[in-house]
């Protein structure tokens, strides 16, 4: 529950604040009431609880990634105690409803970041692999010592084999994976392969 308070009997007199968001929005046009709670008991502040459903409903007409508010919010919100106040159980049970509404959408935006990222990795990837061996990656400045070019290309074409549905390979193997030092036009920068590597374990851990 969001919040905590004590409630007493429901009454014939209700609040209404402003309409809430719910998933999809267009399923619930209707306004929702809280009932007030008798004057001898206390309840939720009104004001506090109709302006932080406000909030709730911009933030939920706004995308996840820039909402200015989220799940947890709802689900660490706090009101004040006063008397005559909106029933406690009411509105903790509308924002746990809203704090599962907004969690599903936060996971849902996170899918679609998640598998947006697996794209952008799956093309580079394919980028370097068909650029053909001796040009797949830049060749190190000065004197340091990079990876050797047949070591890298020798792997290169195992992941370009298994994305083509061929050879199987595990992300155990990219990590196991070792290179010969070399230096001059016969080596690969170390920082740039290291870094390719690590968007093939990626590829492949999202293939299962």
């Amino acid at each position: 529950m969001s919040a905590t308070g004590e409630s007493g009997p429901a009454t014939t007199t209700a609040g209404t604040p402003a309409a809430l968001p719910v998933t999809p929005p267009a399923e619930r046009a209707a306004r929702t009431a809280f009932t007030l709670v008798p004057h001898r008991r206390r309840g939720y502040r009104p004001a506090q609880v109709d302006a932080f459903l406000a909030r709730v409903r911009e933030a939920w007409a706004t995308d996840a990634a820039d909402a200015s508010l989220g799940s947890g919010h709802l689900r660490d919100a706090v009101f004040d105690l006063v008397r005559g106040g909106y029933d406690p159980q009411q509105v903790d049970e509308e924002l746990d409803r809203l704090e599962d509404a907004f969690a599903r959408r936060e996971r849902e935006d996170a899918d679609v970041t998640r598998r947006a990222d697996l794209d952008q990795a799956l093309a580079v990837v394919r980028a370097r692999i068909t650029r053909g061996p001796g040009h797949r990656f830049r060749v190190p400045t000065g004197r340091r010592p990079g990876y050797r070019q047949r070591d890298v290309d020798a792997l290169c074409d195992r992941v370009g084999e298994h994305l083509d549905g061929g050879t199987a390979l595990r992300v155990e193997e990219i990590r196991a994976a070792r290179f010969s030092p070399q230096r001059g036009a016969d080596a690969y920068d170390s920082g740039q392969v290291d870094l390719f590597l690590d968007r093939v374990i990626d590829v492949l851990r999202s293939r299962g």
